[in-house]
């Protein structure tokens, strides 16, 4: 059962893991369908690839922001995968909690089972119009 103090995108159907690279792994950072009652289009996704390059990846989702204690890695290269209607990057773990990334990406990669519940999750912010009723509301 999902933490619901978590709230990160949640896709009803998302069944991917890492894989391994010489530099570290690929991972899918994002692909379509329905997550906390937003729809992400492949038309959308795929013109938002452009905005996966460079971006860090932290452990965990902190409400206050993102620290450097917790930087785990790098994305680059981000690419659209037809075969996953999603965005994949290669992820480089680097900074102070890159060993725990390495470890939770090798533990999926593994013959274990059971997995944890466990993946990886973008975190998000848009610009969003508002109507002039709305904003009244506010």
């Amino acid at each position: 059962m999902p933490n619901p103090r978590n709230n990160e995108l949640r896709f009803d159907n998302f069944q991917s893991v890492p894989k391994k690279t010489a530099k570290g792994y690929e991972i899918l950072c994002i692909h379509t369908g329905q997550a906390n009652g937003w729809n992400f289009s492949s038309d959308v996704l795929q013109e938002s690839v452009k905005f996966f390059e460079s971006i860090e990846c932290f452990a965990d989702h902190n409400m206050f922001g993102e620290s450097v204690h917790d930087l785990a890695g790098v994305l680059s290269n981000p690419r659209w995968d037809d075969n996953q209607q999603g965005i994949i990057a290669d992820l480089r773990p680097t900074g102070p909690v890159a060993e725990m990334l390495r470890a939770y990406a090798d533990e999926m990669l593994s013959e274990n089972d059971p997995h944890p519940n466990m993946g990886f999750s973008p975190v998000l912010s848009a610009d969003l119009p508002c109507s002039s009723r709305a904003r009244k509301r506010f």
